[in-house]
């Protein structure tokens, strides 16, 4: 018993200090920008995100990444949507590209040049994931077809 206790401490106390560690490693004005921008978030997890600081969290009930440069200057800010929180506009012009396929993923992407929706459609033979052009339509993005 007392050896599975033992074990269990070291674990706990490798598992903590990994955790401190990742911590130390964002920069302060980065982690003062988000606590300032998300006081109220939960669940917060950092990573590196090719050159920018990520953050996912829960706020209110909702997960959301938010995306930071070294000077702590929010650059973008993300979350996942049904299909039904699109705007009326990109909901009825998005109708006609789900012809034998179905919607798999849904997001926005809040930075300096506005909103900009995503959608991922796919059915057994391709991908397709669909950027909001205007709010109102639809571009194709990316296109991947299986073999």
């Amino acid at each position: 018993m007392k050896t599975i206790l033992l074990a269990l401490s070291l674990l706990a106390g490798t598992f903590f200090n990994n955790a401190r560690a990742t911590e130390n490693e964002i920069d302060p004005t980065v982690t003062a920008a988000f606590e300032s921008r998300f006081a109220n978030a939960t669940e917060v997890a950092w990573s590196d995100a090719g050159g920018l600081y990520k953050v996912r969290f829960t706020l209110d009930g909702q997960t959301a990444n938010a995306f930071y440069n070294t000077d702590g200057a929010l650059v973008a800010l993300t979350r996942q949507l049904a299909p039904s929180e699109l705007p009326a506009a990109l909901r009825a012009s998005l109708r006609p590209s789900l012809e034998k396929r179905w919607i798999t993923d849904v997001f926005e992407v809040k930075n300096e040049t506005g909103i900009t929706y995503y959608a991922t459609l796919e059915n057994a033979d391709s991908k397709v994931v669909l950027q909001s052009v205007r709010g109102r339509k639809w571009m194709t993005y990316n296109e991947t077809v299986r073999l």
